[in-house]
């Protein structure tokens, strides 16, 4: 990191009370501050005022230095609680600045310490500095206290004892100019602004309706993938038809990140819109697919794919599609090798002419041996039912790597809402007996 130290541009205290609220203190080789309430002429108010001109790129880390010279603190404990927020308004002059006419509005609290007699330098919260790159910040020093708290100005007859502020800085600079293409595999652009990164990191958020972007974003955006250095595109082939993503990139130098880019919007569409897919099995160990499409447009074909866990797929055979319709197409594939597993899942990847594609949701059709026990619906969402003849003993419900999710007694109905998706095999104890069945959590 690079970094810069800053001298004050203006600072003052200011004083409350009747007699005091309009008197100015900005010429003074230190400042007070107190706090007796809001009409007391005891309380004072420091303000700093900095100029961030020379600070170009995005900060990363910033600290105040400050001194302290009062002897009001005691010798082994520190009574004074001190707080420094970043202010809203700017315009306030050094020797101008009276109670009446400080600012008040404060954009958050930048730190909160317990000075000690001597030099102080505090660690801000840089989230606040955020785009102040350029221009002006202005700081309050105020006290919780009725006790005295005096720090020198930038008056002071030592330089060395004088406020300064030191600004740490990204050597990344941040991407621009993100542009998002619409389509069912939505493509992001970039600007490139930096030489030295290691590698770009693209961040989405599934957006609501009616929100400013930035603000709807805030902390809920997650990593999404990372791309090569000097990298200006990337293609989004996870995104589902109808939802709107919001997407932004960032650096990454090995250090740490730089800003974020703007904010890019789309709102993912497909060339194929899926009304029903369905698997069911047929004679002997077959299953027969079947699905619908209310319209195609440009579609290209359907690759049907099958797994036997859920996770790995591979695709036995293709469906042409229809090219272009706006009336409802109906499709059917029969799989004659299903039945060499007890479940099989299947998805459709549905391939547009230019070949872009995007997938269907799972189905499953079951050829477990044990005929009476079943579980229903499979996939399942929020609630998996145990279907079966007599009573039951046990049910365990474990995840791919073994370990136990769930375990009830004679319940045939679980919650299974609250796990991530993937494969589990649920064990039912009856008459003093194991079976093992396996369901998909979507």
């Amino acid at each position: 990191m690079d970094a810069t130290v800053l001298g004050v541009e203006a600072d003052a205290d200011v004083r409350a009370g009747t007699s005091y609220m309009n008197e100015n203190y900005g010429s003074k080789g230190f400042m007070n501050i107190n706090w007796a309430g809001a009409t007391n002429s005891a309380t004072r108010q420091a303000f700093l005022k900095f100029s961030l001109s020379s600070i170009t790129a995005p900060i990363r880390r910033a600290s105040l230095f400050l001194n302290t010279t009062t002897t009001n603190f005691g010798p082994t404990a520190n009574p004074v609680t001190a707080v420094l927020d970043l202010m809203e308004d700017n315009s306030w002059q050094e020797m101008e600045i009276t109670w009446n006419n400080r600012p008040v509005t404060s954009l958050g609290t930048l730190h909160t310490w317990d000075p000690v007699a001597g030099n102080n330098t505090v660690d801000l919260d840089t989230d606040l500095l955020e785009g102040k790159e350029g221009g002006l910040i202005s700081l309050r020093i105020s006290v919780l206290e009725t006790i005295l708290f005096t720090v020198l100005s930038k008056e002071a007859t030592n330089p060395a004892t004088r406020p300064s502020l030191t600004v740490y800085t990204d050597h990344v600079t941040a991407p621009s100019n993100l542009l998002v293409s619409a389509g069912n595999q939505p493509v992001l652009t970039w600007t490139d602004n930096s030489n030295n990164e290691t590698n770009f990191r693209i961040q989405r958020k599934t957006r609501s309706g009616g929100e400013d972007a930035r603000i709807a974003a805030g902390e809920t955006f997650e990593d999404l993938a990372t791309v090569n250095a000097n990298s200006t595109t990337y293609t989004d082939v996870t995104a589902d038809e109808g939802i709107t993503y919001a997407y932004r990139v960032y650096a990454f130098d090995g250090e740490g990140k730089s800003r974020y880019s703007n904010i890019a919007e789309v709102t993912a569409t497909l060339p194929v819109s899926l009304l029903t897919f369905k698997a069911m099995k047929s004679e002997g160990s077959a299953v027969q697919l079947t699905w619908a499409t209310s319209s195609e447009m440009n579609s290209g074909y359907f690759g049907v794919e099958r797994s036997l866990d859920g996770r790995q797929f591979s695709e036995i055979g293709r469906v042409v599609a229809g090219k272009a319709s706006e009336t409802p197409r109906s499709y059917s594939f029969e799989d004659q090798a299903a039945g060499l597993s007890s479940v099989c899942y299947y998805r459709l990847r549905m391939v547009d002419l230019d070949g872009s594609f995007s997938y269907s949701r799972l189905v499953s059709a079951s050829f477990d041996v044990i005929r009476d026990i079943v579980l229903y619906p499979n996939p399942s969402a929020d609630v998996l039912h145990i279907q079966m003849d007599g009573p039951v003993e046990q049910v365990v419900l474990y995840d791919a790597n073994g370990r136990v999710r769930k375990e009830t007694g004679s319940e045939t109905r679980l919650n299974v809402s609250g796990l991530p998706a993937g494969v589990y095999t649920v064990v039912v104890t009856r008459n003093g007996k194991n079976h093992s069945l396996r369901f998909l959590k979507e």
